[in-house]
């Protein structure tokens, strides 16, 4: 049921039919994007389908064999804490380090909703990457350069985005080692190691890198800029477990370290400056878990900006945030000393690990079962929006390839081709073209082809308006075309480096002692070696409980909104869209937003029978005065599952995030919602006839407080009952006839305004007449004031543009409000309550006109 992992289930089944073609490391996959030659294998980091392809080779289906890989990385990568944390821990906090790794919201996330299991895999290697830079700087045995080598190798061919987010925990932790050690000899044996993973791994990365032009990466920081950079907030950050609907189709999971570890993480802080042995982990680990905190955080803004745009992924850093988060709830366990205080705390933090996993542990079902799934069903999975050769954003489609939304027409169906055969890395056709000249062939283009046309060799190119490869044919009669993949010249030098990596790796551990150094002692204890047979049968009881009670009997950890209501929701409700759809519910994160932050509104939509073909759903805040648009988001699959697919007894949560921009005026927007027709473009009716529906008006606040210009002597008027005018702001006060300047005035008032009031500024000559005048409702039009938000402060600005045949003098101001219908002015009092008999105020101060 994840939202991601039939993806990966995809590419395992597509490597597997290369394996049958005869090619071991495939670069296209023939499958994808509609049977084009897709180049995702060139691009994607190869250990996860090979690990699941390896696995299936077991006589596993290869769902199984997916589900077998993740298990395998999750074990691996609590062992890999467990091994970790023996270097500076004891046995006992050793262990709850692994199984708090093991157990972190956000891994069961990953597990569960979303399948990202690239990433999952890349954790479980992060771990053996911290224990290898230990063992060597500490030991430098041959052993401990092997083990350092392969995982940072491991770790580059399993998740790229993870590699290249855990390089600074993996640096600052080497660097820090280098510096405790004070040795050159490590920092050598450190190089040389890395010198070796990289040139290992190389025949991934350097093409990858290489040929990054070739094809459409543009297209990954163009959906980031457009979906927004979506930060934590410290609330979210530290928010404890919490039990999730099993009526929703995409239960909102909070993306979260677990406050619940973070407190077991706390006493920790008892080993810091008493001498103890691992205080200095704690250190660096405190530092390491604060840092990647803080880049969850909206104050890491202008790092992030100043970083590349595709590598903002919030949920990596979670991820790799639990490493540290691990590691301190292990040696919070060691500052209780070893006596029963200790074991109290062991046996509380265990509990505390498994019970505040409890929520996640329980996958919504059934599952969808995939065991009959052929690599040639992507083409009919890749029709659900938003999975274009199994990746989000096509960032992977050849240069030339212009599609937007969909893949193309299956292969075989251009004019003049009389037969096909494509498999991996070989094609063949059988045309007839209509006339001498270019042919295009079903094949995207991209360097590395080579082509053959009646066994003569013949070039290859790209058609300029298709992007799809085309051969010259030097007559119509009938050819057979042939194409097979010889690879790159940036494929063929990875290649070479990687068999140097094998030779310097291999003449790097000749040289390593395998005997240098002596072990590092731990603390060692006598009463712990009843440990494992705890966890053990500790974890086959709360596996029986779970799978014998807990799951088919109680709803103990997991919750269930009633048929056609949605728990907890703040604003319920019935709204249905033309007897396909209702709307339950909706929750918007805050009423007053800043200008230039974000607004996140959950819908939850639930289908009143099978749809049969998917909607767009969307937000967006307009002007309640015109209705004009400030700011929309649109979800082609509303909560990530295309509306087609939607279960009539399940409801689905639909989080939309408009980011507001920095310079949005500050007034009030209505929040509009709804559903449409991607095709037509029509959206379908609510219940009260209208397209869409509007849910609650937003009020957008300025992002920092106005500097206003008071009046002298702090003096300012009132006009009628609520409203204020409490200052004002003038850009120049010597202009020209025909030029402009800038009038700001600051309003306020302390309770809802009941007339809707337009402002206007009269330029008075010194003569007493007046020259020019400017009458709108105030903030540009946008902003009566019975829209107004009381006690806020409005800044209401007016740009004015001088007359030509203004004379040149002294020339006074004079602002007021008058009623947009009757044309009344209400009454205008000063502070000590005199009214003023004009009924509008004259600004103190002289504008000059030379």
């Amino acid at each position: 049921n994840t939202s991601d992992g039939a993806l990966y289930l995809f590419r395992a089944l597509e490597l597997a039919v290369s394996w049958r073609d005869g090619v071991l490391y495939p670069r296209l996959a023939p499958h994808f994007a509609g049977g084009l030659g897709y180049p995702i294998f060139n691009y994607v980091a190869p250990l996860p389908r090979y690990l699941i392809g390896s696995l299936s080779l077991l006589g596993l289906e290869m769902q199984d064999a997916l589900k077998a890989a993740v298990a395998l990385a999750m074990v691996a990568g609590s062992l890999g804490v467990y091994r970790f944390a023996r270097e500076f821990l004891s046995r006992p906090a050793a262990m709850i380090a692994g199984a708090a790794y093991a157990l972190p919201p956000y891994r069961l996330f990953e597990l569960y909703i979303q399948g990202d299991y690239p990433r999952v895999m890349a954790a479980a290697i992060l771990p053996y990457c911290l224990l290898g830079i230990s063992r060597l700087v500490a030991r430098g045995r041959r052993r401990d350069f092997a083990l350092m080598t392969a995982a940072v190798a491991l770790l580059i061919l399993t998740d790229s985005a993870g590699t290249m987010l855990s390089a600074p925990l993996l640096a600052a932790y080497a660097g820090w080692a280098l510096l405790r050690a004070g040795r050159v000899r490590p920092t050598v044996l450190m190089v040389a190691a890395l010198a070796c993973a990289g040139s290992l791994s190389a025949f991934f990365w350097l093409p990858a890198w290489g040929e990054r032009d070739y094809v459409q990466m543009w297209r990954l920081s163009k959906d980031l800029a457009e979906g927004g950079r979506h930060f934590l907030g410290l609330s979210d950050l530290l928010a404890f477990p919490q039990l999730l609907d099993f009526r929703a189709a995409n239960p909102h999971f909070p993306m979260s370290l677990g406050g619940h570890l973070v407190l077991l993480a706390v006493p920790s802080l008892g080993l810091l400056g008493r001498g103890r042995r691992g205080g200095g982990h704690v250190w660096f680990m405190w530092a390491a878990l604060l840092g990647y905190g803080a880049m969850m955080l909206p104050l890491s803004v202008p790092i992030w900006e100043w970083l590349p745009g595709y590598v903002v992924d919030t949920g990596s850093l979670l991820g790799l945030a639990a490493l540290p988060l691990a590691v301190l709830v292990g040696a919070g366990v060691e500052v209780w000393g070893e006596d029963r205080r200790r074991s109290a705390w062991l046996g509380l933090s265990l509990l505390v690990i498994v019970l505040g996993a409890g929520p996640y542990l329980f996958p919504r079902k059934p599952f969808i079962d995939w065991s009959g799934a052929r690599a040639e069903d992507v083409r009919e999975f890749e029709l659900a929006p938003g999975v274009l050769g199994t990746t989000g954003a096509g960032e992977y489609l050849p240069a030339g390839i212009g599609i937007e939304g969909r893949p193309p027409e299956l292969p075989g169906t251009a004019e003049g081709i009389i037969a096909s055969e494509i498999d991996t890395h070989h094609a063949r056709f059988l045309v007839q073209a209509p006339r001498p000249g270019p042919f295009g062939l079903p094949l995207a283009y991209f360097p590395g082809w080579e082509a053959t046309v009646n066994g003569a060799p013949m070039p290859l190119g790209m058609d300029p308006g298709t992007g799809l490869a085309q051969v010259d044919l030097l007559s119509s009669d009938r050819a057979e075309v042939e194409l097979r993949y010889a690879g790159t010249t940036w494929q063929r030098r990875a290649w070479l480096l990687s068999l140097f990596g094998v030779a310097l790796t291999w003449f790097s551990l000749t040289l390593v002692s395998p005997r240098r150094g002596l072990p590092v002692k731990v603390p060692m204890e006598t009463d712990s070696r009843w440990l494992p047979a705890a966890a053990l049968g500790l974890s086959v009881v709360f596996l029986g409980a779970k799978v014998l009670y807990l799951e088919p009997s109680t709803l103990v950890f997991r919750r269930v909104s009633p048929p056609g209501s949605v728990l907890e929701t703040a604003h319920p409700m019935q709204v249905v869209f033309e007897g396909r759809a209702v709307l339950l519910g909706y929750d918007v994160e805050r009423n007053l937003p800043p200008q230039g932050e974000s607004l996140a509104v959950t819908l939850y939509w639930q289908p009143l029978g099978q749809l049969g073909q998917d909607y767009h759903s969307f937000a967006r805040l307009t002007s309640k005065l015109d209705g004009g648009l400030l700011v929309a988001s649109d979800h082609s699959a509303p909560g990530g599952i295309p509306s087609s697919r939607w279960h009539p007894s399940l409801y689905v949560e639909d989080r939309h995030v408009l980011s507001l921009p920095k310079d949005a005026p500050a007034i009030a927007y209505l929040l509009q919602v709804g559903l449409y027709d991607p095709v037509s473009g029509t959206s379908l009716p609510a219940s009260a006839g209208e397209d869409g529906v509007g849910l609650q008006d937003i009020q957008v606040v300025y992002d920092h407080p106005l500097d206003m210009k008071r009046f002298p002597g702090d003096r300012w008027f009132r006009f009628g009952e609520e409203v204020r005018l409490l200052g004002f702001d003038l850009s120049r006060s010597d202009v020209r006839a025909g030029e402009g300047l800038d009038l700001t005035l600051f309003w306020r008032t302390e309770r809802p305004v009941e007339a809707r009031l337009k402002r206007f500024v009269h330029l008075v000559s010194p003569g007493g007449s007046i020259v020019a005048q400017w009458d709108e409702w105030p903030v540009g039009g946008l902003y009566p004031t019975d829209l107004w938000l009381p006690q806020h402060n409005i800044a209401d600005q007016i740009h004015l543009t001088v007359p030509l045949s203004a004379e040149p003098g002294d020339y006074r101001l004079v602002v007021g409000l008058y009623d947009g219908v009757t044309l009344a002015r209400p009454s205008v009092f000063d502070r000590r309550g005199t009214e003023v008999v004009e009924r509008a105020v004259t600004l103190p101060m002289k504008l000059l006109v030379r």
